[in-house]
């Protein structure tokens, strides 16, 4: 972790500790921090692509604890019977009722145990991911796609350790983060941690067999509960009024699950129009992966007012709207 990270972390760790937030969802907690930062730290973005060959590079990664942990912990305990029961606890989206800005402000909490390329508060993340897009000249669907890609993860506020949902890097997160795989068939040996698959139940009674029930079609697809799950039906809830196009609610689904867009493991699969929606996916995670970098913004209530525009256009409730998660 370089220095400014550490800083960084630090600085919201004081914050959460010096400052009363029962004014609003995280409201003095954000004040905290735009206070603490002087005019000449609080920057515009600088998104300094890393080598892409050294992203998601797990051999490396291999002697890390936190992340063999909690692709362990996934393994286990990301089964059907598991989905099922998750589905069940936030599918009704009854947990809070929000701004999209307010939920950010929870996620400044948040950092991904999952991710073996940055330690920072996943809010900022999202906001480098948005910026690579904007800066890419991406259709202004696409750029509030990737700003919203990871809201999921705000279960942590109401989940629990038990579950897999813990806020803190050193818990367990498995229900949070971590690349996916496809429900209903044995967990492809291309799944990052393969030594880890014999670990599920599902996969060990479904491997070597002809037996699954996968249906044809990214649409008849089932996936581990995780933040792209959620997102995704956050996203597609009726009362939340969300009119991105079809297209980026998929790209928020599938963003995780590598050896489907990434490793190709599902091909035999597809339906016609899937491919499509593919290549947008791997599209989108240029913008997840190679806009990490340990020299990032700070000033997000400089860039809010042109997301909020975004999201004005493409919410029915506006930027201001309370919406259902």
């Amino acid at each position: 972790m370089s220095l400014v990270q550490s800083l960084w972390i630090l600085l919201l760790t004081l914050c959460v500790l010096g400052c009363n937030a029962t004014d609003g969802v995280g409201q003095q907690l954000h004040e905290c921090v735009a206070t603490a930062l002087q005019p000449s730290e609080c920057a515009e973005a600088v998104v300094s692509p890393p080598d892409a060959e050294s992203l998601r590079n797990y051999e490396k990664e291999a002697e890390d604890s936190r992340v063999r942990k909690h692709y362990s912990d996934m393994r286990r305990f990301q089964t059907e019977d598991f989905t099922r029961r998750m589905e069940k606890k936030f599918g009704g989206f009854t947990n809070a009722n929000m701004t999209i800005r307010q939920a950010f402000k929870l996620l400044e909490n948040y950092v991904d145990a999952s991710d073996p390329d940055v330690s920072l508060p996943n809010v900022i993340h999202n906001f480098m991911a948005a910026e690579a897009a904007r800066k890419a000249g991406k259709p202004d669907w696409m750029q509030l796609t990737a700003l919203l890609h990871d809201v999921g993860k705000l279960m942590f506020a109401w989940g629990e350790e038990q579950d897999g949902m813990s806020g803190r890097p050193d818990g367990r997160q498995y229900s949070l983060g971590g690349d996916t795989w496809v429900l209903g068939s044995p967990i492809p040996s291309v799944a990052v941690f393969p030594e880890y698959n014999m670990l599920n139940a599902d996969h060990v009674a479904l491997n070597g067999t002809e037996n699954n029930k996968l249906g044809m079609g990214l649409r008849s697809f089932r996936f581990p509960w995780g933040h792209d799950e959620y997102a995704y039906r956050f996203l597609a809830h009726p009362a939340n009024g969300c009119k991105l196009p079809e297209v980026a609610l998929q790209i928020v689904r599938l963003h995780s699950c590598y050896p489907l867009h990434s490793k190709r493991a599902y091909d035999h699969l597809l339906a016609p129009g899937d491919e499509e929606i593919l290549q947008r996916v791997i599209e989108f995670n240029k913008f997840d992966l190679y806009s990490k970098a340990d020299e990032t913004l700070k000033d997000m209530d400089r860039l809010w007012p042109y997301y909020e525009t975004l999201i004005d256009k493409y919410f029915e409730r506006g930027a201001n709207g309370l919406l259902h998660f």
